[in-house]
């Protein structure tokens, strides 16, 4: 039975992410369907935690029979265990979980991302510009993103399923405290800290291998 492996992208990011689309590539070999949903729902502008939730639980939902395993980078991880947590169906469906620098506490975090001055013009003007990766170029984000984040804590999920974490080392953008006080008191989720940053990209072999390996991969007949 054919397993799927969904990759749920990061904030800024999308479906053309590199780690997302390299790990596709060297999957390729294996016997799995391999999904990259649009989070970005309808929009970047208009992007929400809740709409990026909907759009993983369908992603999940359309897979046919088999194992279904995530793949979640810095807000995708975030995405990734809310979706199994708000969603029974996708709770169901879901076997494991592979969270690259995971986002956990997204909320919690943006004193550090925003200087105070911007966060009070995004209060005050409803908008805020990002610069979007997937575009290469700043977009105009609204606020309800920040007001939705704040409904979504990470800390009070509970789950079953298997959860390895990858985590450099050197992440300015999630300090991998994040991962490691998110894993303490939970037996099922594993830490591995590797010599990198938040990008991970100088970690791709060490990502695929580590993916083969938790999700017990076949090479196709």
């Amino acid at each position: 039975m054919t397993d799927y492996v969904i990759y749920l992208h990061g904030f800024a990011s999308s479906p053309g992410s590199t780690k997302a689309n390299w790990l596709k590539e060297a999957l390729q070999p294996y016997d799995v369907h391999y999904l990259i949903p649009d989070l970005n729902a309808p929009d970047f502008s208009h992007l929400t935690l809740t709409g990026a939730l909907v759009q993983a639980a369908e992603a999940i939902e359309s897979s046919a029979a088999g194992a279904v395993h995530l793949i979640g980078s810095s807000m995708g991880g975030m995405v990734a265990l809310h979706t199994i947590d708000r969603y029974p169906a996708a709770r169901e469906r879901v076997s494991s979980l592979l969270c690259l620098a995971p986002g956990f506490d997204l909320s919690a975090r943006w004193d550090d991302l925003v200087p105070a001055e911007a966060m009070q013009r995004w209060r005050a003007t409803g908008w805020l510009p990002f610069f979007n990766h997937a575009t290469q170029k700043e977009e105009p984000l609204h606020y309800k993103f920040y007001e939705d984040a704040e409904s979504h804590d990470s800390s009070q999920v509970q789950f079953d399923q298997p959860m390895l974490i990858i985590h450099g080392q050197h992440d300015e953008t999630v300090p991998p405290q994040v991962s490691t006080v998110f894993a303490q008191g939970r037996d099922n989720v594993t830490v591995k800290l590797v010599d990198s940053d938040h990008t991970l990209t100088d970690q791709l072999d060490f990502i695929r291998d580590e993916a083969i390996r938790f999700f017990a991969l076949k090479l196709r007949n």
